[in-house]
């Protein structure tokens, strides 16, 4: 079984999603967990608090999927498309939970929202460009790639990977996502091998 704070998290989850931010309470998500409001009070102290770790506890999510498909595929071109296949599935995935909840914030509460969720962003991409170094520090390695400037590559990926979250997730392209993202890492593959990167 989860510990119980992980299991406070998705009840939470649940109700917000299903409910929004602003119609749900402390005493819902107490309730929701079979236990006394004072008892929950004991692992946060508002319903913002929990909020933040719900996303945190998502984000961690995410990134767990994304580690284990990269870390099941074996060359330096699968761990990229894992990675990106894997974020944008799972990320369109807990979008249409945050629809609700994002819906009929008061000002206040989304200001706090959008606070959490910057902060929140921030660390899940230094996470993500560790993720991203570790990738091409196997391929380097292994000798299948040879990159002179990282950092840079790291950049434009996560930055052009950024552009396809938007049209999947924000926008909802209808376009196939799997093809897409075969295409994206075939250009950038082609990029590394025949450009000013490859030696």
């Amino acid at each position: 079984m989860a510990p119980i704070h992980e299991r406070i998290l998705m009840a939470a989850r649940q109700l917000f999603a299903r409910h929004g931010l602003q119609k749900v309470t402390m005493d819902d998500v107490a309730k929701a967990m079979d236990m006394g409001r004072s008892s929950l009070y004991y692992y946060y102290k508002n319903k913002e608090e929990v909020l933040e770790a719900v996303m945190a506890f998502e984000i961690k999510q995410i990134l767990g999927e994304v580690a284990k498909a990269v870390d099941h595929a074996e060359t330096t071109e699968g761990k990229l498309r894992a990675f990106c296949l894997t974020k944008l599935q799972a990320t369109r995935k807990r979008r249409e939970r945050y629809e609700t909840l994002e819906a009929n914030m008061e000002a206040e509460e989304k200001s706090s929202y959008t606070r959490s969720r910057q902060k929140l962003t921030r660390e899940f991409k230094e996470q993500e460009i560790a993720l991203v170094r570790r990738i091409l520090n196997l391929g380097i390695g292994a000798g299948e790639i040879s990159l002179p400037d990282p950092d840079t590559f790291i950049f434009v990926f996560l930055s052009s990977l950024q552009g396809l979250k938007k049209e999947f997730v924000h926008e909802k392209s209808p376009r196939p996502l799997a093809p897409t993202v075969d295409a994206f890492i075939k250009l950038i593959m082609h990029g590394i091998k025949q450009s000013t990167y490859a030696k």
